[in-house]
């Protein structure tokens, strides 16, 4: 199996001396120096290079599969993703206010790139999660974000993404499925999803 050796250095190198990162964090207000996101990018290089990549062939191998109305993911994956959860990885760059670390999001995408390059199909669904977080965070009322953020940030939920449909794939001005509000703070949605990316979460 090929190895994947984390780009760790070209990070730091980018940190220190193109991107300004102490001087920009400072400005903002933020108590993060070069030295923590290395260390933090480091941790997520070494668990992306030891646990994940090779699961990678597992998921290319297995697929998930649907057995008796339930869907189990390749072997490995689940517990790699009880271990991601409990490590805190899904709150990375979430608001501390609802459990996260906080973290620049400098440190969270180049995290991402990591998870991206060694396995893509575990590295959708914390993605996927992030932007649900990140559209509550932006657009929920008090009380939705109490409710949906901290599970979400914690790793215990997770996000979808269901933007398929049978005539209508990545050109999103063709999609059909509304969601009209009830009036009680629900809404009725109707039409229908041919993939949902994180779905069988």
């Amino acid at each position: 199996m090929a190895s994947y050796v984390p780009p760790v250095a070209d990070y730091r190198f980018l940190l220190e001396k193109v991107l300004g990162f102490e001087q920009a964090m400072s400005e903002l207000g933020r108590d993060v120096d070069v030295d923590l996101a290395a260390a933090v990018l480091e941790e997520a290089g070494r668990l992306c290079a030891d646990r994940l990549h090779p699961l990678n062939r597992e998921g290319d191998e297995h697929g998930c599969r649907l057995v008796d109305g339930v869907v189990e993911t390749p072997p490995g994956f689940a517990a790699a993703y009880r271990d991601f959860a409990a490590a805190g990885w899904p709150a990375l760059s979430a608001d501390p206010e609802h459990g996260g670390q906080g973290l620049p999001l400098i440190v969270q995408l180049w995290t991402d790139e990591m998870l991206s390059a060694t396995n893509l199909s575990f590295g959708l669904c914390p993605s996927l999660t992030r932007g649900a977080c990140e559209a509550l965070a932006a657009h929920a009322d008090a009380e939705l974000k109490a409710r949906w953020l901290p599970p979400l940030v914690r790793g215990e939920w997770t996000g979808a993404m269901a933007l398929t449909e049978s005539a209508a794939g990545s050109d999103l001005s063709l999609l059909t499925t509304r969601a009209e509000p009830c009036g009680d703070g629900s809404y009725r949605v109707s039409g229908s999803k041919i993939f949902i990316s994180s779905g069988d979460h």
